[in-house]
């Protein structure tokens, strides 16, 4: 394939891209959690795009919803039972649960209100399709079914923020934690709210974790010291891959859908690697498209090699691992008279 024709597109969010997620259901349909100044303090958007062919070929982003929020979001993930609803993170500590096509005016249809601090994660259950788990700074994980507005399991070991909870891929009863007291955890919440297994994942915090979508006891972190890594269960003393080539914290980690070893991460040194865990230390291509953190990026599920980052930059970049992402438009300045 020439260079050319390869999938590249950009989109600017106007708000600080915070966590995304490719729908489940429908191809290159994607949602971005943004939040205005950084998310430090002000409102959100859910932004809701289609990854469509463009003329010529290669990529294009069309815009089809947007949902504003009274405060940031920092995550999103779209439900395994209902193709147009997904849940994000506020960080008013809701988590808001959005039909993209019900009347609703932009609305949710649905607030669950429970946690005490900003939420960091969410992620709906693969197999067990009627639960999702959100995550928070008030070091907890909640485990909820969108019919009901309490939560039914809270997990309360994490001694600080716990920055994501992912679900395993095959296994109805499984979640994995990454908390900011440098630990990941992994519950049975069939079986209650104490966790099944500990792992001292790194010596600073643990900011991503994600399971193999092809070895049920394989996953992989991303933490503080600059590090991803990958891990087996089975004999967590250690890692069974190190992966260094960020240099600042390594913010998100994704397993990749469509080869047992591939990897995506995303870091505070503005870049996005793709890697080989069978072959460490150093990634197949790093990317610096962004100008500032990247703290989201994740593989497309029905597009094998396209991958998507969102950062503090605003800006939403979708391309192919073989290509470079587009450069970002350039900013509009404003008209001024003359003297």
């Amino acid at each position: 394939v020439g260079q050319q024709s390869i999938p590249a597109a950009v989109h600017d969010l106007q708000f600080a891209g915070q966590g995304l997620s490719f729908s489940p259901y429908i191809p290159g349909r994607l949602a971005v959690a943004t939040a205005a100044n950084f998310g430090i303090v002000g409102n959100g958007r859910l932004v809701v795009v289609l990854v469509v062919s463009a003329p010529g070929g290669g990529l294009a982003l069309q815009p089809l919803g947007l949902f504003e929020t009274n405060d940031g979001l920092y995550d999103v993930a779209w439900s395994e039972a209902h193709e147009h609803q997904l849940v994000a993170a506020s960080g008013d500590g809701s988590v808001k649960l959005f039909d993209v096509v019900a009347p609703t005016g932009g609305r949710p249809v649905a607030v669950f209100c429970e946690h005490q601090a900003e939420v960091a994660g969410v992620d709906w259950n693969l197999v067990e399709k009627d639960a999702f788990a959100s995550c928070s700074w008030d070091h907890t994980i909640k485990v909820w079914r969108p019919e009901r507005p309490a939560s039914v399991l809270t997990l309360a070991e994490h001694t600080y923020c716990v920055y994501e909870a992912r679900w395993a891929p095959r296994h109805p009863s499984r979640l994995l934690s990454a908390s900011g007291d440098r630990t990941v955890k992994l519950w049975d919440p069939k079986a209650g709210a104490q966790s099944v297994l500990t792992v001292g994942a790194s010596d600073a915090e643990v900011l991503s974790v994600d399971w193999s979508k092809y070895d049920e006891h394989s996953f992989a972190t991303a933490a503080v010291d600059r590090r991803a890594a990958t891990w087996d269960l089975r004999f967590p003393a250690a890692p069974t891959s190190v992966l260094a080539a960020h240099g600042s914290a390594v913010r998100r980690v994704r397993c990749g859908p469509h080869h047992p070893t591939a990897l995506l991460t995303g870091g505070y040194d503005m870049s996005v690697c793709v890697w080989d865990a069978a072959a460490p230390p150093h990634p197949q291509r790093q990317f610096a498209h962004h100008t500032e953190f990247v703290v989201g990026c994740e593989w497309s599920l029905f597009q094998e090699g396209v991958v998507a980052s969102c950062g503090w930059d605003n800006m939403l970049h979708v391309w192919h691992r073989d290509a470079q992402p587009l450069a970002p438009p350039p900013p509009v300045r404003a008209l001024t008279a003359p003297g």
